[in-house]
């Protein structure tokens, strides 16, 4: 029977010449704390303890032992926190607590904070062709509406999130003073409808509210949605196209003085514009007739004219050109309304005219 005894690898039986090498092979494991040693320049022993290996550690020297720790020099560290960069860098708010932080954090809420996107709201818009002016009450109108949805929009967009606030329209409502609806069910993002109706008095418009499908929750630029709101299906804010219906005013001249009455007003000028304010009469273009205008009697009285060709033709109503205003009641020559009372202004005697006259307020 072959006896093997395994040596004691100990100082006592083993001696290394000092200058020579020692090569070991295979894997040599040192299981006891202080198995393995390094001296200090004062000979005592460093023990070198290796556990809790990383990424990114390295041996250092550390409260009395070689360990594996974090690096702490700056030179070649490597950055992998959040990215891109989300703010123009220029130090953290003051008061930050970065305490127990590590430098990878710190970066990151320097260069790269989370940050929420600008939400902008979605709503409709409309146009009438032809561009709406001033009518006259009665007359009837036909306009080709165009409305449009905008879905509001998301930005920047952050981690493939939704660009925009809600989902596609479903339904366009166009309406005419406040009339029944006219409904148009589509997803498309703009359409068209025709509009027509009859010119009332006063104010008049054209009004649109869409119907719209809901969105999807924004995103931070860290990928979650804390803070952020989701648009659920809903109508948008009603969107009007505005224009004036009014009574016309009437003007003409005659060889003798005119008799306020309904022959009168059918011969007459017209023109369909706002009388509450300024008059103007283009050119009565007379020589030695009598001249007149009429207004709605709602418009204000007319107290003064004034003559284009010069400062000082001008004059008081009533006065030495014009008598006192008559108010009449007459009907629209085009059968747009009835019974409507005008103040009707008449000169006193013949003249003769051949430049715009402006009849004033005051």
């Amino acid at each position: 029977m072959t006896f093997f005894a395994r040596p004691n690898l100990d100082d006592v039986q083993f001696r290394q010449e000092t200058g020579s090498t020692l090569t070991l092979s295979g894997s040599t494991i040192i299981s006891s704390f202080s198995g393995l040693s390094l001296s200090d320049n004062y000979g005592d022993r460093i023990p070198i303890v290796i556990s809790g290996q990383s990424e990114g550690k390295v041996m250092t020297y550390k409260s009395g032992c070689i360990v594996l720790s974090e690096i702490t020099t700056t030179a070649n560290i490597t950055y992998s926190g959040a990215s891109p960069t989300t703010c123009t860098v220029g130090g953290l708010v003051s008061g930050t607590d970065i305490s127990g932080c590590n430098i990878n954090k710190i970066i990151e809420m320097m260069a790269s904070p989370v940050v929420s996107p600008t939400l902008t709201p979605p709503f409709a818009t409309l146009s009438l062709n032809p561009n709406p002016s001033v009518y006259e009450v009665g007359s009837s109108i036909s306009f080709i509406a165009t409305g449009c949805y905008n879905m509001g929009s998301v930005s920047p967009v952050y981690c493939n999130g939704p660009s925009t606030r809600t989902g596609l329209p479903t339904e366009y409502n166009f309406f005419y003073n406040g009339g029944v609806p006219i409904k148009i069910t589509t997803s498309n993002l703009c359409t068209t409808t025709s509009i027509n109706g009859v010119v009332s008095n006063g104010n008049n418009g054209v009004g649109l509210y869409v119907c719209y499908s809901a969105g999807e929750y924004p995103k931070r630029s860290n990928g979650d949605t804390v803070g952020m709101t989701c648009c659920p299906a809903g109508v948008s804010s009603t969107v009007c196209v505005n224009f004036v219906g009014t009574y016309p005013y009437f003007w003409g001249s005659s060889d003798t003085k005119p008799v306020i009455n309904q022959i009168l007003i059918n011969s007459a000028n017209k023109c369909v514009g706002i009388s509450s304010g300024n008059v103007i009469v283009s050119n009565y273009d007379v020589v030695g007739k009598y001249i007149w205008f009429a207004i709605p009697s709602e418009s204000a009285t007319k107290t003064k004219w004034q003559g284009s060709n010069s400062p000082t033709n001008c004059g008081t109503i009533p006065g030495d050109l014009f008598d006192s205003e008559v108010v009449c009641a007459i009907n629209s020559p085009n059968n747009c309304w009835s019974n409507v009372s005008y103040k009707f202004y008449v000169s006193n005697y013949p003249t003769s005219i051949n430049y715009q006259m402006t009849f004033k307020n005051s």
